[in-house]
């Protein structure tokens, strides 16, 4: 007998610096984690120019019809679809033109149903770069409150926002941390990879400090098997390893980033799931052999497990 997942929020983002991946691997990425019980598809891919460099244009006709496509194909999988946008490289947040924007490009999505929003401020310069905002603003956290609580303030009831910080990593206990945690209204929930970009391992422990400093519990991104930047020489096929089985007990649940590599995604994030699925009973190994038969197929499987077992390096 099947038993619900303990996590609340259980999926995967595009999120890697690299050519996104096309509506066709959306759309078939979407069905396959439905299938093994994910609920969430995040899509942020670094490199779509209007989420982050050309994060003020609008999207064109044909933009919102691809965009509208995705949300309708997530709800029939039974997935909810965050779309996010990241502003942080250009936006000047004491500037009512750049609030205007940001809110105008928000509701060109809200009007296609979809109704979970991320705001990004990851892998930006760490201090304020504009004049302006630094005669407003104490600092870059007290700008990113400003923003993200007008931001969530403008959003329709049933809808909500995450965000992720500039500083998105450590033990879980750092001051802009607590900035944040004391600052952004309560409902707005953050993404943290953990005690490193590439977290080796996220322990219940780690989780528990996060949840007192941020007064709120973590919603972890985490980078595996992303294999973008200086990683590119890897290939992140190997299980799901190193997760605390009890980290749902102070966590909202799991985002993982996958590679630009579509397919070879597929066999990590299954192994993703069985973990999200039943964290106490996960077995790395055996999730591992299931999802290479699942993919490869039966007559392949041997001489693929092979080359498998050649690559599971990974920080």
């Amino acid at each position: 007998m099947t038993t619900a997942s303990p996590f609340k929020v259980r999926g995967v983002i595009e999120g890697f610096h690299g050519r996104p991946w096309t509506q066709e691997q959306r759309l078939e990425t979407v069905d396959f984690l439905g299938e093994r019980g994910m609920n969430t598809f995040v899509y942020a891919p670094k490199d779509d120019p209007k989420l982050r460099d050309a994060w003020r244009a609008e999207y064109d006709r044909q933009e919102l019809e691809r965009l509208e496509g995705l949300v309708e194909h997530c709800r029939s999988a039974g997935m909810d679809l965050t779309w996010c946008i990241s502003p942080g490289l250009s936006v000047r947040y004491s500037h009512a033109g750049d609030v205007a924007a940001l809110a105008s490009k928000i509701q060109s999505v809200l009007g296609l149903g979809v109704r979970h929003i991320g705001l990004f401020f990851d892998d930006i310069p760490p201090r304020l770069q504009y004049a302006q905002d630094r005669a407003t603003y104490s600092g870059l956290e007290e700008a990113q409150i400003s923003l993200a609580n007008t931001v969530l303030e403008s959003l329709p009831t049933g809808a909500d926002l995450i965000v992720c910080p500039t500083e998105y990593c450590g033990r879980g206990d750092e001051g802009s941390l607590a900035e944040l945690g004391a600052g952004l209204d309560p409902r707005i929930d953050i993404f943290w990879t953990g005690p490193a970009v590439c977290a080796a391992a996220l322990d219940l422990d780690d989780a528990e400090v996060f949840t007192r400093t941020a007064r709120r519990p973590p919603t972890y991104w985490d980078n595996y098997p992303v294999n973008d930047l200086s990683m590119s020489y890897e290939l992140h096929i190997g299980p799901y390893r190193r997760r605390d089985p009890e980290l749902w007990r102070s966590s909202n649940g799991i985002i993982a980033n996958a590679m630009e590599l579509f397919e070879a995604s597929k066999i990590p994030l299954a192994t993703i799931a069985d973990y999200m699925s039943d964290p106490a009973g996960y077995d790395p190994e055996a999730s591992w052999q299931r999802a290479m038969r699942d993919i490869v197929g039966e007559a392949d499987l041997p001489a693929f497990s092979l080359f498998a077992d050649n690559v599971r390096i990974s920080c």
